[in-house]
């Protein structure tokens, strides 16, 4: 794929339409479990909420491939991309296999802080309840599939444009090249 630099542009030539989509897609998931949560009053769970963070951190990665000029650089973030993208999947899989009961997920059970504290945090705490759904209950579905199911869906999807995308970029072109070099090479002999 060859990259050609548009003078009108005012974003380097690396910068894909892929790139741009892949974006645009995190931040309308985003989008749409906020919306969800605010606008429709769907309480997440705490698979729910760690479903948001890779794509907070595909976000930031097409923003940084904006910001660079060198293909392979870009490639490589939009690769990076595709694997926050198979974690989503992952997260989003896992979520779906919890609210089938194939497994539990008792999260709320594990101690996360061991520091010592005041009561004074605790009272500060009491008075401000996080209201978290159970994980096993799925609070919305459609056509028998829940939002993690499409979700996991979604961002696998993503995860193949990115991967498609970073490797047409030129990401890894030294492990070809290595590979036809070493076929070269031993056909010589």
């Amino acid at each position: 794929m060859e990259i050609v630099a548009d003078a009108r542009s005012p974003f380097p030539a690396a910068f894909t339409s892929i790139t741009f989509v892949l974006t645009a897609a995190s931040a309308g998931a985003l989008g749409v479990a906020y919306v969800a949560q605010v606008g429709f009053n769907l309480q997440p769970c705490e698979l729910c909420l760690a479903q948001r963070w890779p794509y907070g951190v595909a976000i930031a990665l097409g923003i940084a491939t904006r910001l660079v000029s060198s293909p392979r650089v870009v490639g490589t973030l939009v690769l990076l991309m595709a694997l926050t993208f198979l974690l989503e999947t992952s997260i989003a899989l896992f979520h779906v296999g919890v609210e089938q009961h194939w497994w539990a997920y008792a999260s709320r059970c594990m101690a996360t802080n061991f520091a010592p504290i005041k009561a004074q945090e605790i009272a500060e705490l009491l008075s401000h309840p996080v209201r978290l759904a159970p994980c096993d209950r799925p609070a919305f579905v459609l056509f028998g599939l829940s939002m993690a199911a499409y979700n996991a869906a979604f961002a696998f999807v993503l995860s193949l444009l990115a991967l498609t995308d970073g490797f047409s970029l030129g990401a890894a072109p030294r492990c070809a090249a290595a590979s036809s070099d070493a076929l070269h090479i031993s056909a010589g002999e």
